[in-house]
């Protein structure tokens, strides 16, 4: 009501603003003669945002994505030009909060292209074509032992392989996470566990968790149980990866999961640290066992100062805390030596390996020695750091 209000106020006599469903409002607008009469229309939409809506003395603040489409050139009639302002909008979705997108004939192609993987996708979904590559994690510190996150890949009958960076948020968009995450954890623990039958000395199995997963709270705890139950996997070597986001607000429903998961024996660990809001007064309070230093911070080490002072507060924070700290993205063996200098307890990237198919992770794990060589100077005395929110 209160942004139907304010766009009104922002109109023409003449201009028409309906409300079409959920969230949406169209306006039409008539005598236009440029381009630049409708962007600056646009500007004063948009500047209706500015200010937060106030519901029961709460503060509000929300944004807007515009879509635009003009006739003739974008429709000739009313379908089809609100079909074409709606395709644009989504296309301003995806360019971030607050953005405008105009039509063009490229957005229509676009949206089927989506619409025909979004269907493969679910018949991927459903028929377990999903598969899943792993990628080892390495001791820095002289421990036994190997670890490996399980990351999901697509290889579209027709298409090829698919980026996850298209296929794992299209997941998301098609409520599919819940049944995808439960696929995953599933593959990577029975994989896990005949790797372990098969003599390979791993100590964890890491599995990324989605947000949609955690709002099943105890339901998502129970689908736990019942894959480690089904596969025999011991429950400390079954790690659950959590992003930072995720746990925004440290919410009590959050926190009970999270303990529920740590009665079960499992670990649980903060993915891409640093990345986030994280509140640093929760963190002590969270029944977590690890955190991963995300890998824009470990690709600029060593030379790069301000990274570098991020990556030594990270690790000292998680030492004084009692956790493991894990850095992702390692590829140079300079990076490696800064890293265990500091006492950082575990490397993944490519230096020592790309993500591999299940069947390949024993050979690796052979070809690896069980006891890394430990660093050669004990870790540096942290630099006085203050941390501030």
């Amino acid at each position: 009501v209160e942004v139907a209000r304010r766009l009104r106020r922002r109109l023409r006599r003449d201009d028409l603003l309906a409300r079409l469903g959920g969230d949406e409002f169209t306006v039409l607008v008539e005598g236009v003669s440029s381009s630049d009469v409708v962007e600056l229309l646009v500007g004063k939409l948009l500047e209706a945002f500015t200010k937060p809506v106030v519901v029961d003395s709460h503060e509000l603040f929300v944004n807007a994505s515009v879509g635009v489409a003009r006739f003739p050139q974008d429709g000739a009639t009313v379908d089809e030009l609100v079909r074409n302002a709606d395709t644009a909008m989504y296309r301003a979705k995806e360019l971030g909060s607050g953005m405008v997108s105009f039509y063009t004939g490229s957005l229509t192609e676009q949206a089927r292209e989506r619409l025909a993987l979004g269907n493969d996708l679910r018949r991927a979904v459903r028929q377990g074509a999903i598969q899943l590559h792993y990628q080892p994690q390495v001791s820095l510190l002289g421990c036994p032992g190997v670890g490996v996150e399980a990351l999901a890949r697509w290889v579209h009958p027709t298409r090829g392989a698919v980026s996850p960076a298209t296929f794992v948020p299209l997941i998301a968009e098609l409520g599919l996470s819940a049944p995808f995450g439960l696929h995953v954890l599933r593959r990577a623990c029975d994989d896990a566990q005949g790797w372990r039958q098969a003599g390979v000395p791993l100590t964890t199995v890491a599995v990324n968790v989605c947000p949609r997963q955690l709002d099943a709270g105890t339901r998502f705890a129970a689908e736990v149980r019942e894959v480690l139950a089904t596969t025999g996997l011991p429950p400390h070597v079954l790690e659950l990866e959590i992003t930072e986001g995720a746990l925004q607000g440290g919410s009590a429903e959050a926190m009970a999961l999270l303990g529920e998961l740590r009665d079960i024996g499992v670990r649980v660990a903060i993915d891409d640290f640093g990345t986030g809001w994280s509140s640093l007064s929760r963190l002590n309070l969270m029944p977590i066992d690890r955190l991963k230093i995300d890998r824009s911070f470990v690709t600029a080490l060593p030379d790069d100062s301000g990274a570098a002072t991020i990556a030594r507060a990270v690790v000292a924070l998680a030492r004084s805390l009692g956790l493991e700290v894990v850095a992702e993205g390692v590829e140079t063996e300079a990076q490696r030596d800064f890293l265990r200098r500091q006492g950082c307890h575990i490397g993944q990237g490519w230096l020592w390996s790309k993500a591999l198919p299940a069947a390949d992770i024993p050979a690796w794990a052979a070809s690896v020695p069980l006891v890394p060589s430990p660093p050669t100077a004990a870790p540096e005395a942290p630099a006085a750091v203050t941390l501030a929110q």
